[in-house]
């Protein structure tokens, strides 16, 4: 049996790197009994499998990893056994059965949402609104993007789906302050290669509103990630069925 889970991080769980969590829900599912499928060989390992890992620091309500069971058992039965068994600041949001021989949560990933504000106290001298206007009225904006493997450039505004201003907070996740004005919520190429991270499309169209760069930018934001989504914008959780 094949599912998916789909689950939050908050508070202190935002430190919580990759590595760590894979051995996290390892732990949790035996707590919780779940009969985990594992790799044959010398090394068995439970067949885990993530979406896009999280950078340390940011906080989510949909992150995804699909678990390979041994035996069948209700998605609810999953979802209950899962919960009871969380660390503060983690959350079972959903789960679901995937078909046989589906796609990896990875390979699935087209798209990411976020949301975005800065810090109190941080807040840039810049017209965001008019520097959004701005960039979406151009047909491309080519930027250099410098990763482990060298520099390239992208077309930023071919690899944004939407980025809207609101008032206010977000009612979602708790490191947002509610009195810090606005927020910014983003839609974003998230796929293999062509990943824009929310901090990396802020900077550069601060950069239109005659502002910056601003070299501690990372820190002077705070990010939840909302959704990963596929390439026609479903929620990966919407590739399975829920089962009682």
């Amino acid at each position: 049996m094949l599912v998916r889970i789909k689950f939050s991080k908050h508070g202190l769980m935002k430190y919580i790197g990759h590595l760590d969590l894979m051995r996290y829900f390892q732990r949790t599912a035996r707590m919780a009994g779940l009969p985990m499928a594992y790799s044959e060989g010398f090394s068995p390992h439970p067949l885990l499998s993530f979406a896009q890992p999280l950078s340390v620091g940011l906080e989510s309500n949909g992150e995804y990893v699909d678990m390979k069971l041994k035996d069948f058992m209700s998605t609810d039965n999953i979802r209950s056994r899962l919960h009871n068994v969380q660390a503060e600041g983690m959350g079972i949001e959903a789960v679901a059965e995937l078909p046989e021989k589906s796609k990896k949560a990875m390979a699935s990933v087209a798209y990411a949402s976020y949301y975005l504000q800065f810090r109190p106290g941080r807040i840039p001298d810049a017209d965001m609104g008019a520097a959004l206007e701005q960039f979406f009225s151009l047909e491309n904006y080519p930027v250099e993007k410098t990763t482990k493997k060298g520099s390239r450039e992208i077309d930023l505004r071919s690899l944004t789906r939407s980025a809207v201003l609101h008032e206010g907070s977000p009612e979602r996740g708790s490191s947002f302050p509610v009195d810090n004005g606005a927020y910014l919520e983003l839609c974003l190429s998230a796929e293999s290669g062509d990943n824009v991270k929310p901090e990396f499309f802020l900077q550069n169209v601060l950069l239109l509103s005659g502002q910056g760069p601003y070299e501690n930018l990372a820190s002077d934001i705070l990010v939840t990630r909302r959704e990963l989504y596929d390439s026609d914008m479903r929620p990966l959780i919407e590739a399975g069925k829920i089962t009682k």
